[in-house]
């Protein structure tokens, strides 16, 4: 899939909540537009059950969630790639059922190289760290 965020990067919205317009899209295949709300508590990006089908996305394998309630669910995982600002990177996605929304994890994130600022609610470039050997 193919993450290309639009002029902005995140939209704010009046309850705190932070939105981004991303496209996505198959390995060589079609891609969409989609308002994700960027989640940072969530691991996996989510595609709604209507784009990743008209993707032709196919399931990978599934996993098992927990929710808040302490209930849980299987959802199925497959890729996608996810392009912003001229990066084009790869990342896992819940394809979700037909009442799921659009979520943007934060595995998407970091491999976008941005990380969400929580105070002034939008993405930004994230801090790079490389460890090295100390030579001797």
């Amino acid at each position: 899939m193919y993450c290309g965020m639009s002029g902005e990067l995140t939209v704010p919205h009046p309850m705190g909540l932070i939105y981004a317009e991303v496209e996505v899209r198959r390995e060589d295949g079609p891609s969409r537009k989609v308002k994700f709300l960027v989640d940072s508590g969530a691991m996996l990006s989510v595609l709604p059950w209507s784009v990743w089908h008209a993707l032709s996305l196919e399931p990978r394998r599934s996993m098992r969630f927990s929710l808040a309630d302490g209930r849980t669910m299987r959802r199925r995982i497959s890729d996608c790639r996810f392009r912003f600002r001229g990066i084009d990177v790869p990342s896992p996605v819940i394809l979700g059922e037909r009442r799921d929304v659009a979520l943007l994890g934060t595995l998407t994130l970091e491999a976008l190289g941005l990380v969400l600022h929580p105070f002034e609610r939008t993405l930004r470039p994230m801090r790079m760290m490389l460890a090295a050997a100390a030579s001797g």
